[in-house]
């Protein structure tokens, strides 16, 4: 499985913000101030629109400013930017101002509006609706409280109903019947295009540029709107040049600022949804590169679940941290007699010797304690040679220390909390199987140190040729219970005993010594098949041992040739003689351990030469193979000839050279003696158990 690394795949990386636009702000007030001299050239050198059409450019005006507001008033409560909450607030203001003037405007109403606004009080709406802006926008800029802006909209509009319901005392700021500017209200729109100015200065600087969209387009409001009331003031009466040029410019200003809100919008929503399918592409490669990981340290799991020795440990540890991380070295020791002894092969790292290893693995296990040293400097001030970033973690186990690990890398590198955790992890399934393994180990050379010690030798003298084989299974982590034996009875004839206990490790070891001395000694008093398997199961039934075993029980006459024969819940044995291959499965019982009582057993009479093979069933069963195939192979080998015994548990062997799940134990007799290889009736009196029928089994 490639991997690019730990940190590239398995630390959980932080959403990285959305990189917020910016607007130049000096070049938009430099563009904006050539394309408003172009404009105002352009409209000075062309015949001025009818007085009619003015109603126009008053409507489109109030609706770019209703435009503008929510997109400013959203922006300010998302970004918390005081400075577009109050600008938000002034617009407001100016909104209901402004609509309030266009509503009484003579060439709209004739009466004033439904306030019936005189013309003095529909000019005081005109300064006011600039000045909230210019407000607001210095008090944005000057970091007033926040708060103070809701009192400064209500305020605002409470003053533009006000002026429009003729409640505030006015001085004359138009001429009663011509209705031209007065040099008071000349003055004033001068007077407030410098505030004007002064807050576009000042807003200016406190957005700074470049600066967000949103602040920029204010900006270019603010200056259009100069702009617009200081034609105003220029023209000094309505519908000549100039005043339709400052009218222009009002459109303009309100138009400008709707249009640059709405498209900030729009490209931020494009924006965003690039953004999304960029974050949702990193994410998803991040979640493939987690997954990556965790099927990595399963499959550890797995592998490590599999390990007999602590070497192979060793050897998954190293392949599953190389792959994950990239680090150059992997060490891991096992704690013996209270000092570290490396596993694996030490001496495939030419940077470290096998010395500079242990002590480093002394030093973790001196304590214990996890150390993470990321620089040479850090590694150099606690002697630890070689490598420029280590890591050395002890394996504990229940509060036991089974040893430790330590890996390497060839450069500096950041253990970020992604890296320890994944190595603490990767230490933990490691500790785990070598305590397991070392468990097992010692538990499988305890058993097998048992069985050799209980194998019988195949005594002289016995009158018969015979083989015994037995191994242990190929897979798994712990030997079993299987046994064969053969000696002779005290009335001559021979006792073949093949048998496997229930079970693992030094208790089916030890149950399996304890039954074939009991089956010798029941033997020595009365060797019939059914009456020493009746005993046998008495026996162990008796002592309380939930204990269950399967025992295959002989008896050959060397002189006569017959077998008789008792099984306790074993495979029949095979006879292979001049006749061919066939498997005695009669004398069958339950396996001992059931406390059943009475057993059976059956005789056979054997053809000269015959060869009788008992076996346990680890030679014949596997996984995904049924036990009848497994019969079949055995009877088709049993056909060919082999010199001797010997020869023939060779060849028979060969069935237990393929992985098997369990241990084998065959025993191999060759009689000389002439007879038939049929059955013979056994009368059930030669017992005082009451013979089964075969269907017990």
């Amino acid at each position: 499985m490639p991997t690019t690394g730990l940190l590239s795949v398995r630390e959980a990386r932080a959403r990285q913000p959305m990189a917020a636009p910016r607007f130049s702000l000096a070049a938009g007030l430099g563009a904006t101030t050539l394309a408003a001299g172009l404009l105002l050239l352009g409209l000075l050198a062309t015949d001025v629109p009818p007085p009619s059409f003015s109603s126009v450019f008053f409507s489109w005006a109030p609706t770019g400013a209703a435009a503008a507001l929510p997109i400013v008033a959203a922006r300010a409560q998302r970004d918390r930017d005081p400075m577009l909450g109050w600008f938000a607030s002034g617009l407001l203001v100016c909104l209901v101002a402004m609509v309030l003037q266009v509503l009484s405007l003579p060439a709209v109403d004739p009466a004033g509006g439904a306030l019936g606004t005189d013309p003095q009080g529909n000019a005081a709406l005109y300064l006011l609706f600039h000045l909230a802006l210019y407000v607001a926008a210095l008090a944005g800029a000057l970091r007033v409280p926040s708060v103070l802006a809701w009192a400064f909209a209500v305020a605002g509009v409470g003053l533009s109903f006000a002026l429009a319901a003729n409640a505030v005392p006015l001085p004359e700021l138009l001429v009663p019947v011509s209705q031209d500017y007065t040099d008071l209200l000349v003055g004033t729109e001068v007077a407030f295009a410098l505030v004007g100015l002064a807050a576009l200065a000042v807003w200016w600087r406190a957005a700074g540029s470049p600066t967000t969209p949103i602040r920029a387009w204010v900006g270019l409001a603010l200056l259009l709107s100069v702009f617009e009331i200081t034609l105003n003031a220029v023209a000094a009466e309505r519908y000549d040049p100039m005043w339709w040029s400052s009218l222009s410019m009002r459109l303009a200003t309100f138009g400008l600022l709707a249009v640059g809100c709405i498209w900030t919008v729009v490209r931020d929503l494009s924006r965003v949804e690039r953004y999304s399918e960029v974050e949702l592409g990193q994410r998803d490669r991040e979640i493939q590169g987690m997954v990556a990981v965790t099927d990595l340290l399963l499959a550890d799991a797995q592998r490590l679940g599999r390990c007999r020795e602590v070497a192979e440990v060793a050897a998954v540890v190293d392949d599953t941290l190389s792959s994950l991380t990239g680090v150059t070295h992997v060490s891991l020791a096992a704690v013996e007699d209270g000092a570290p002894r490396l596993l694996g092969h030490p001496e495939d790292t030419p940077d470290l010797a096998a010395h500079d290893l242990t002590q480093m693995h002394a030093r973790v296990l001196d304590g214990p304690r996890a150390w993470w040293l990321e620089t040479p400097e850090e590694a150099e001030a606690v002697g630890q040679p070689a490598y420029d970033a280590l890591v050395g973690l002890p394996l504990e186990v229940s509060g036991e220390l089974a040893g430790s690990l330590v890996v390497a890398c060839a450069e500096p590198r950041r253990w970020g909390p992604a890296d320890r955790e994944l190595l603490l992890g990767v230490a933990d399934q490691a500790g785990q199987a070598l305590v397991r393994t070392q468990l097992a180990q010692r538990d499988r050379h305890a058993a097998l140190t048992l069985q050799e010690a209980l194998a019988p030798e195949v005594s002289e003298g016995v009158g018969v040729d015979v083989a015994l084989r037995y191994v242990p299974a190929t897979t798994g982590t712990r030997v079993g219970g299987d046994w064969a034996d053969c000696w002779r009875v005290p009335d001559g004839r021979i006792a073949l005993v093949v048998g496997d206990v229930v079970g693992k490790g030094l208790t089916a070891a030890a149950t399996m010594g304890r039954l074939r001395a009991s089956l010798r000694a029941l033997a020595a008093v009365e060797a019939t098949p059914s009456v020493v398997l009746g005993h046998l199961d008495d026996l162990e039934s008796a002592d309380g041992a939930e204990m269950v075993a399967t025992v295959l029980y002989a008896l050959l006459d060397p002189v006569s040739g017959r077998l008789d024969v008792g099984r306790a819940g074993h495979l029949p044995l095979a006879v292979a003689g001049p006749d061919g291959v066939r498997l005695v499965e009669e004398g069958g019982s339950p396996p001992i351990g059931l406390g059943v009582g009475a057993r059976a057993d059956v005789a056979v009479r054997l053809a000269p030469a015959s060869t009788l093979v008992l076996f346990t069933d680890g030679l014949v069963e596997r996984r995904g193979r049924s036990l009848s195939e497994g019969l079949s192979r055995l009877q088709a080998l049993l056909a060919e000839e082999y010199a001797d015994a010997e020869g023939t548990a060779e060849a028979v062997m060969g069935l237990a050279r393929d992985e098997a799940a369990d241990d084998v134990a065959v025993l191999v007799v060759r009689s000389g003696q002439p007879g038939s290889s049929e059955p013979v009736a056994v009368d059930a009196t030669t017992s005082h158990h009451t013979h089964l029928p075969e269907s017990v089994e």
